[in-house]
């Protein structure tokens, strides 16, 4: 049900279990983690997708995420209720590829119109990476705020800096 109005975004490739990973989210406020090799779809045996996992986020997107590959691995998502989150993304117990919330912006509401994150780093080096995130109070772009986070949550926070 409207799938990908979030966009698409390919993961670094680092898993041999799955090792061509994608995220996608649609408006219904759902991350889903896919592998790029075998995606199902609505005409898939038994009429259901492929899915590795699926992740609430809580509010539709409608813009893309970010990634940062390194410190282990994160995917960023900007939503209007929810700010920022960060995902981290990386293996079950039993060896399969998996989300998990690891944190958020303090900033809770993001405007109608608000941007997309994006990562600046220096490669993969540790503490190198910044997202950044352009937010607004309306689709008119009143009040624009350019925001800089650290791309690692401390505490379960995306600290802005």
């Amino acid at each position: 049900m409207d799938i990908s109005s979030g966009a698409p975004v390919a993961l670094p490739d680092s898993f041999s279990t799955s090792p061509h990973l994608l995220t996608v989210q649609g408006k219904d406020g759902r991350l889903f983690l896919l592998n790029r090799d075998s995606l199902g779809g609505r005409v898939a045996s038994g009429g259901t997708d492929k899915a590795l996992g699926v992740t609430s986020t809580g509010d539709a997107q409608y813009g893309h995420q970010a990634v940062w590959g390194g410190d282990g691995g994160f995917i960023y998502d900007s939503t209007y209720s929810y700010g920022l989150r960060a995902y981290a993304y990386g293996l079950t117990a039993n060896g399969q590829p998996a989300l998990t919330d690891v944190g958020g912006s303090q900033t809770r509401y993001f405007g109608f119109g608000s941007g997309s994150p994006i990562v600046t780093s220096d490669g993969t080096i540790s503490g190198s990476a910044t997202v950044w995130l352009i937010t607004e109070a309306g689709a008119n772009g009143r009040d624009g705020i350019l925001h800089a986070f650290n791309a690692v949550p401390s505490g379960g926070t995306l600290n802005e800096i």
